[in-house]
């Protein structure tokens, strides 16, 4: 017997709990008080509700079944199984618990509760379950990721014959989207249609996303287009699946056109009283915005922004952080930070999106500035927050503020993060801390792929090259699967060593791993290739690659440009528009570099002048001290000079080293003075400049003032960056430095130098000695002992008559072992490469393939 009807007043229900009608479990009183839910408005009310029906159940009051349906709900908000249990008795007790309706709200209550057994029981208890009790029955498998089961059901229910309507349609479609089962999904799509409900407004929003999940984007649109009233479910479904489904320009189309008819249709629309259907809301500007900012297009991003002022939506602070990150990511800071003031409040969002915005952008020290700001607002950092700060630091070498970020993630608790440790060992690596960075990677090292490739990449930054492979062994022998990250990178230490057998080794893991067809991959081993000496095969895996990018090409002609290969350079460059690839600004670094090691100063001034007048690429620092290279190359110290003193950038030091060199390449002590002096202004403890005037100063003879350069480098405390020679041999590398004393063979490697010494001179060789300044040492003995002669002598007992020997050095080749390599090469009768900072020299016969233009 029912309750008889009587209006409840919550206001004036007992808030005690009134004893069990039965023996229940005692553990439902137990597990009432959620932790999580102490102390929130929520779990009153709930306390409250739960009271309230036992005191109806008690004084066989009216029950409403919006009351009944909103106390359920809190059990959902509130985590508390054992309060739902328990208003289920009461239900039951109450003889509720067949109700249709009820039945329905309990079980997908239960399901957000993951107690699918509940939910079953009250599903099986219902003498003929409806339609709805079946929705919600689907609709809780799908939604607890079992998909599968969901569409069993929904097929159960045609053999049933179960009427089905479009809550019925909405849960099987729900289950379609989370299995991305396209082929269930148009099955379903004809269900509806055959029941008229391909139309409706609510059913056909989930189809529309079940069909842009599914990549399905023709039929998405297509049943966009038959609804009558398209909804902004329906607009957000659509314009979402063209975004995640990376047709980003077609999505912003939508936008446009959903605009248009809101537009349109607004004025008829508020005179028959309706509310605006395609009136676009917070979900539609939150994926515009995103959809702008990954495009770029600032134009349209102000467009967007000043129509979420019109409606209203300036203050919302999800659609205001949105618009910061917009506007950071289209490289407009200032409208970044002048928005970011405008909020009425700042969220650790807000913070950390601006904090990107400016590190992205290169704006290191501002971005440090603002994470000191935001701890003085006492806004907590979260884990996004300190990865963008230690980005900073790592851009600035601030290593003593990375360092007290460290301390804090340590302190708060946060240091096993997995994108902190990341960040972490990232910014230590590029701070030249890698010890510190190792520390870190070996205290987490099991915390996923993510470190490793921080670790192996910041050994390739740092250039422990050598490391990077031996933790790349490491990580192969502990049965971790590398991703296109990983070998990125260590492709870069291979090419950075010349290790060409090494680097066939990972291609072959490559290959194993299925990413050959991986653009960035081939394009990385393009410069393998190239940087081993093997110009042939970089074009080789060039050719393979069958949608090449301006990326691929700019890597091609590069390696053309280390190779002195200049003709198939400018071929390349042709056939790349030809592809309908658009040259950027790469491209023309790439090209003006083939002018500058080719020696073709007036092929250089064109291509500088078609790049910016006929492809309207604004020249940066690197093309112009592309420019300056290749007049200096080209003997054309004053033009290069002329240049450096009027360019539109403030120079730095890469452009005076350049003319340095160019000075003594042609023996220019006049320019060689004033470059040294503006050069030393700028940073006096950069050896470099040091080094290259006291060649200069040699050369003409002037060893005093060669001398006094010396002391004056020794006196600045500027000393030379050591240099190292890399050869393989088999799977193995060996490391050589000037002098090197440690090698195991290094007594057969000095003794098979002074046979070659004997048989060079012979040959034409005339040593260098002007280029060694210490007159306390035996010069013949100093420049016998560079790294470059070591690993070429190792590479001579090592290998097999008529092999190539192939070397890597981390600096510039010295003009002394170029000299000597030339005539090695004609008296072993083998062909030696070394791949140095700056070119690929091909030593063969007696010549060099840079053509005297060292």
């Amino acid at each position: 017997m029912r309750p008889s009807k009587r209006p409840f007043q919550i206001a004036n229900a007992d808030l005690t709990i009134q004893k069990d009608y039965t023996n229940r479990d005692s553990g439902y009183r137990n597990g009432f008080s959620h932790p999580s839910a102490s102390y929130s408005p929520e779990h009153e009310h709930l306390q409250l509700a739960v009271s309230a029906l036992h005191r109806i159940c008690g004084s066989m009051e009216y029950m409403s079944m919006d009351f009944v349906f909103h106390a359920l709900e809190l059990c959902a908000v509130n985590h508390c199984l054992s309060a739902a249990k328990e208003i289920h008795f009461l239900l039951t007790f109450s003889g509720f618990d067949s109700d249709a309706f009820i039945v329905c709200h309990l079980i997908r209550t239960y399901a957000s509760l993951e107690d699918l057994g509940s939910a079953w029981k009250v599903f099986l208890k219902a003498h003929e379950p409806t339609h709805f009790s079946w929705s919600a029955i689907i609709s809780a498998h799908a939604n607890l990721g079992q998909e599968s089961i969901a569409l069993k059901l929904y097929n159960q229910m045609q053999v049933l014959k179960v009427g089905l309507d479009g809550h019925v349609f909405v849960a099987a479609l729900k289950a379609c989207t989370a299995a991305v089962d396209l082929h269930e999904g148009q099955t379903i799509h004809s269900h509806m249609i055959a029941h008229a409900l391909n139309s409706n407004e609510f059913s056909g929003g989930f189809l529309i996303n079940m069909y842009v999940t599914c990549s399905s984007l023709e039929e998405a649109s297509i049943a966009f287009q038959v609804l009558p009233r398209k909804g902004v479910a329906s607009w957000n479904a659509l314009i979402a699946g063209y975004v995640n489904n990376g047709e980003d320009l077609r999505a912003l189309e939508i936008f446009f056109i959903m605009q248009q008819e809101h537009t349109a249709s607004s004025v008829s629309q508020l005179d028959d009283g309706c509310e605006d259907a395609a009136k676009p809301d917070t979900i539609t500007y939150l994926h515009v915005l995103k959809l702008c900012a990954h495009l770029g297009v600032i134009e349209e991003g102000h467009s967007v922004h000043a129509d979420i002022v019109g409606r209203g939506l300036g203050t919302d602070l999800s659609v205001g952080n949105t618009l910061i990150d917009m506007y950071g990511k289209c490289g407009n800071i200032q409208d970044a930070c002048t928005f970011f003031h405008a909020l009425p409040a700042q969220d650790v969002v807000s913070w950390s999106v601006l904090i990107s915005s400016h590190t992205q952008h290169g704006y290191s020290s501002e971005a440090l500035e603002l994470f000191k700001q935001m701890q003085a607002e006492h806004i907590q950092p979260d884990s996004f927050t300190i990865v963008c700060t230690l980005k900073a630091c790592s851009m600035q070498g601030a290593i003593d503020k990375g360092r007290k970020i460290h301390e804090h993630v340590v302190a708060t608790g946060i240091e096993s993060d997995i994108f902190i440790v990341s960040a972490l060992i990232d910014m230590y690596s590029k701070c030249e801390c890698c010890t510190d960075a190792r520390s870190i990677f070996d205290q987490f090292q099991d915390s996923g792929l993510v470190t490793w490739n921080a670790m192996i990449s910041g050994y390739v930054q740092f250039g422990d090259l050598q490391e990077a492979l031996a933790l790349y062994d490491q990580m192969c022998e502990e049965g971790i699967l590398a991703c296109q990250v990983t070998y990125l990178s260590v492709l870069k230490a291979c090419s950075g060593l010349a290790a060409l057998r090494k680097g066939l080794n990972v291609q072959s893991n490559i290959i194993r791993d299925g990413f050959e067809g991986d653009l960035c991959i081939n394009t990385t081993l393009i410069d393998l290739y190239s940087q081993s000496g093997s110009l042939v095969d970089a074009c080789r895996i060039f050719n393979t690659i069958l949608e090449p990018d301006v990326v691929s090409w700019n890597a091609l002609i590069a390696a053309c440009a280390q190779h002195n290969a200049s003709q198939l350079a400018f071929d390349s460059f042709h056939s790349m528009q030809q592809f309908g690839i658009i040259p950027n600004n790469a491209t023309f670094v790439c090209i003006l570099s083939v002018c500058s090691h080719a020696g073709l100063v007036k092929e250089g001034c064109s291509q500088f002048k078609l790049m910016r007048d006929y492809y309207c690429v604004s020249p940066s620092l690197e093309h112009y001290d592309s420019l300056i290279d290749i007049f200096g190359h080209g003997g054309c110290l004053e033009e290069a000079e002329d240049l450096l003193e009027t360019l539109p950038f403030a120079p730095d030091l890469t452009e005076w080293t350049s003319l340095l060199s160019s000075c003594r390449m042609h023996a220019d002590v006049s320019i060689g003075e004033r470059s040294f002096d503006r050069f030393v202004s700028m940073n006096h403890a950069n050896a470099s400049a040091y080094a290259l005037m006291s060649d200069i100063y040699a050369q003409a003879g002037r060893q005093v003032d060669a001398d006094e350069v010396e002391k004056l480098r020794k006196y600045a405390n500027a000393w030379k960056k050591p240099a190292k020679a890399f050869i393989e041999i088999e799977t193995r590398i060996h490391e050589f430095s000037v002098g090197d004393e440690s090698h195991p063979q290094i007594e057969d490697i000095y003794a098979k130098l002074r046979e070659l010494r004997q048989r060079m001179s012979e040959g034409g060789y005339k040593a260098r000695v002007d280029l060694v300044l210490n007159d306390e040492v035996d010069k013949l003995k100093s420049l016998c002992g560079h790294c470059e002669k070591l690993a070429i002598a190792f590479g001579l007992i090592c290998t097999p008559s008529g092999t190539t020997i192939r070397v890597s050095k981390n600096l510039r080749v010295c003009a002394d072992c170029h000299n000597a390599s030339k005539v090695i090469s004609k008296i072993e009768k083998r062909e030696i490469i070394i791949s140095d900072a700056f070119r690929c020299h091909h030593f063969k016969e007696g010549d060099c393939s840079c053509e005297s233009h060292y």
